[in-house]
């Protein structure tokens, strides 16, 4: 409402453009974007469980459906 948009009228409108101006940064951009760096997968961490905690975890669960 700060920005005297009061319907939603306005509020399309708004959408329309915002969409549209965000498409044609897209497509202006170059057609390849560039290369992201690969990651290793994380097998071992203090947040990741062993699968059997995961397995105890699912089986309670589907015991309880």
């Amino acid at each position: 409402m700060s920005d005297g948009v009061y319907s939603y009228k306005h509020v399309k409108a708004i959408t329309h453009r915002l969409v549209a101006e965000a498409l044609a940064a897209i497509d202006s951009s170059p057609e390849t974007p560039p290369a992201q760096a690969e990651l290793p997968l994380t097998q071992e961490h203090p947040l990741i469980r062993s699968p059997d905690e995961y397995a105890d975890l699912f089986a309670r669960c589907s015991a309880q459906s």
